[in-house]
């Protein structure tokens, strides 16, 4: 099998698998999720309190608590997914003139989708509610890591062609 193929379907899985991760951890209920997430929380402040025991953060640990859920949980996760998206559509067969629109077009709904319903999972849940910010924080991850993914590849792609005609 071509090395193309292979990457193809290895970033498709890793796709597919962050966000249905992604959706499995919506459907929890919030003491359900706030658990699992307050580990990393509770590891964040303990190092912080060894540099600086009087930071606000270690005073004030509910609020990093959220903050922190914010950025690895909503933030995070999709710019992860956003990079193994574009990564995946990186490789899939085509140039990137070939299907260059069909190709962005995607990638910005792959993320809306997905933001929205995971939130949306979240109005069936136990002690979860559908925030709009969160969407935003989802979507902001998704397009900024897919972005910097997708700018990568494309100067990588450039910096091939280029040495092809030298």
């Amino acid at each position: 099998m071509k090395k193309r193929i292979i990457c193809f379907y290895i970033f498709l899985v890793l796709s597919v698998t962050t966000f249905t991760f992604i959706l499995v951890q919506s459907g929890l209920s919030g003491s359900q999720s706030s658990e699992q997430s307050g580990w990393v929380s509770e590891l964040f402040i303990k190092f912080v309190a060894l540099i600086n025991p009087d930071s606000c953060i270690v005073k004030n640990p509910e609020a990093t608590h959220g903050v922190i859920r914010k950025l690895i949980g909503h933030f995070g996760l999709f710019a992860i997914g956003g990079v193994f998206t574009v990564l995946t559509f990186n490789f899939m067969k085509g140039s990137y003139k070939d299907k260059f629109k069909i190709k962005v077009i995607s990638l910005f709904a792959i993320g809306l989708i997905f933001a929205s319903i995971s939130e949306l999972i979240q109005l069936a849940t136990p002690n979860r509610a559908f925030a709009f910010i969160d969407v935003l924080i989802d979507y902001v991850g998704y397009l900024s890591f897919g972005g910097l993914t997708y700018l990568f590849c494309w100067l990588h792609q450039r910096k091939k062609l280029k040495e092809k005609t030298t």
